[in-house]
């Protein structure tokens, strides 16, 4: 599993740490970007075999990165050409979470 790259974009350094110590046991190639742009253009140059993102980044809603017309569609692309897990690190509902993300 060595040969396989994970981009894991997340600004809490605790949710980090965690995230680090569960993909080193695959011994996956991990890349780690604290902000959403540093990991949008991370994704865009070493398009990682998987990207596992915060869905509640600082200025980052999950429409934004999804949305599939201008001025976003540099996240369209990434979201269509790359598998994406988006990560929640709190219990909530999910009218609460849509509600808030869109």
């Amino acid at each position: 599993m060595g040969n396989k790259s994970i981009l894991v974009i997340e600004d809490n350094d605790l949710n980090m740490k965690l995230v680090r110590g569960l993909l080193a046991i695959g011994q996956y190639t991990i890349m780690e970007a604290f902000d959403a742009e540093s990991g949008i253009q991370m994704a865009r140059e070493h398009h990682p075999d998987l990207i596992l993102m915060d869905i509640q980044l600082p200025g980052m809603k999950i429409s934004y990165t999804f949305n599939l017309t201008p001025p976003n569609n540099i996240f369209s692309y990434l979201a269509l050409t790359m598998p994406w897990i988006l990560l929640l690190a709190y219990s909530i509902s999910r009218r609460k979470l849509f509600k808030d993300a869109l």
